[in-house]
C-alpha cells in the first residue's frame, strides 16, 4: 500500500498560553482607559451564570483597585426567592456590586438567550465560568448548553477594527469559558485529564465551531487567585457547595479573523489551537488502476479542500479486488482540519460533495463516512 499522503508538513507547535496572560481577573483587557474615559473606550464584560455573583464581585473589586474602568454586566440563571434559597451569599454580593460604578446586575438570565436581553455587538468579553446544565448526568445536555451559549454570545461580541491579516488593529470580542479538567475535550487538557475519551467530553470546540468561533488559546485556570479575591465556586450537584477545580482550563474563543490580532498581543499563535480533526473515510472503485495513484487522490483533495482553507492527510486502509470482475477498490482515511477557520462535520461533508463526479479522478464512490477525532490524532 502507498504511504501516507499529507497536504501539511506538520501542525504548528501549539501549547498552553502563559496562565498569567489569561487571568480571569484581568481578562486580557489591556486597552488604556480611566474613569474619565468615554463609555465607548471603556471595555465591557458580560458575566454569565454567576450563581452567587462572587466572580463578578471579585472582578469588579480587582478592576477598581487597579484603577481600571470596566463596564460589568453580571447575570445568573436563578432569580428571586429561589436564588436566595440556593445561594444565600448572592444578596450580599449583589448589594456590594451595586455600590461599584459601571456595574449592572441581572437575575433570571438564561446564558443561551443573552442575545435577547442585551444589545448586539456590545461586549469585549463574554465570560462563563464552570457552566453546568441542571440535568447534570446527561452529557448531551451540557453540550447543548455550550452550543446554545456560544450561539447567543457570538451575537454580542464587538467587531474587530483594523487589518486582521497583519495582526494590527483592535481585536473583536472574545468568549472566555472555564471548564473543569477533561470536560472541554481539546488537546490543551492538562496532564492527568488529556486521556479522557473524546466521546465523554463536552466537545467545547465543536460546540463553538457551530457558531463560527475558534479556540485561540487556553491556560490553566488560576482559581486560587479568584478565591483570594473572594470568589467561591458553587453548583456542585445543583447546590451551594463548591466543587473540585484543580486542572481546570480557561478557554478563549474568538472569530477566526482575530487570531492574528490576539497573537500580536501575546495570546495564541495566530492559528487555531489544537484544531479539530475530522476523519472522512472514502471507499471507492478504481475505474482505471493504471492511472490511479495516491498522488492523484491528493491532487483531487487539494483542489476540493484547499480553496476552503482546509488541510488534509490521507492514509490507505483497504484494498480489494472483486474475484469475478477483477475490479479494484480502495479505502482511504482522510483527516481534515483547518488552522484559520471553524469547521464542523457539515463543513467537511459539503467540501467533498460530488466526489464521484470529479472527472479527473477515475473512481466511483462507494461510501463516505465522517467522524471527529481528537486534535492530537495527527
Amino acid at each position: 500500500m502507498a504511504s501516507k499522503v499529507t497536504d501539511a508538513s506538520s501542525f504548528a507547535s501549539l501549547g498552553l498560553t502563559d496562565a498569567s496572560r489569561l487571568s480571569l481577573l484581568d481578562l486580557a483587557l489591556n486597552r488604556p482607559c480611566s474613569t474619565e474615559s468615554s463609555s465607548s473606550s471603556v471595555p465591557s464584560v458580560l458575566v454569565c451564570g454567576d450563581g452567587n455573583f462572587s466572580y463578578a464581585l471579585a472582578l469588579a473589586q480587582h478592576s477598581a483597585a487597579a484603577g481600571r474602568a470596566v463596564d460589568i454586566t453580571a447575570t445568573c440563571f436563578l432569580s428571586g426567592d429561589e436564588l436566595e434559597a440556593t445561594h444565600p451569599a448572592a444578596p450580599d454580593n449583589i448589594t456590594a456590586l451595586l455600590t461599584i460604578p459601571r456595574v449592572a446586575v441581572h437575575t433570571g438570565v438564561d446564558a443561551t438567550s443573552v442575545h435577547e436581553r442585551f444589545a448586539h455587538a456590545s461586549f469585549d468579553r463574554v465570560v462563563f465560568n464552570f457552566p453546568q446544565h441542571p440535568e447534570r448526568k446527561k452529557i448531551q445536555r451540557h453540550r447543548e448548553l455550550l452550543a446554545g451559549f456560544f450561539g447567543s454570545a457570538a451575537c454580542l461580541l464587538k467587531p474587530s477594527v483594523g487589518d486582521g491579516g497583519s495582526g494590527s488593529g483592535d481585536s473583536g470580542g472574545q468568549v472566555w469559558v472555564t471548564l473543569k479538567g477533561g470536560q472541554g475535550g481539546s488537546g490543551a487538557e492538562l496532564a492527568g485529564f488529556h486521556g479522557r475519551p473524546y466521546g465523554t467530553t463536552w466537545m467545547s470546540q465543536e460546540m463553538a465551531a457551530g457558531s463560527g468561533l475558534v479556540l485561540a488559546c487556553a491556560a490553566e485556570a488560576n482559581v486560587g487567585e479568584l478565591e483570594a479575591g473572594g470568589y467561591r465556586s458553587v453548583g456542585f450537584r445543583g447546590s451551594d457547595k463548591s466543587f473540585f477545580t484543580p486542572g481546570s482550563l480557561v478557554h478563549v474563543f474568538c472569530w477566526p479573523g482575530d487570531l492574528g490580532r490576539l497573537a500580536s498581543s501575546g495570546l495564541g499563535s495566530g492559528s487555531v489551537l489544537h484544531p479539530l480533526v475530522w476523519r472522512h473515510d472514502l471507499c471507492f472503485w478504481v475505474d482505471d488502476p493504471l492511472t490511479f495513484s495516491p498522488s492523484s487522490l491528493a491532487a483531487f483533495l487539494r483542489l476540493r479542500l484547499g480553496p476552503h482553507g482546509l488541510a488534509f492527510a490521507a492514509e490507505p486502509f483497504d484494498e480489494y479486488t472483486d474475484p469475478s470482475t477483477g475490479r479494484q477498490s480502495r479505502g482511504f482515511h482522510v483527516d481534515i482540519w483547518a488552522e484559520q477557520r471553524a469547521i464542523t462535520k457539515v463543513t467537511v461533508k459539503c467540501s467533498l460533495v460530488h466526489f464521484s463526479r470529479f472527472r479527473r479522478l477515475p473512481i466511483s464512490l462507494m461510501r463516505a463516512d465522517c467522524a471527529p477525532l481528537r486534535p492530537s490524532s495527527l
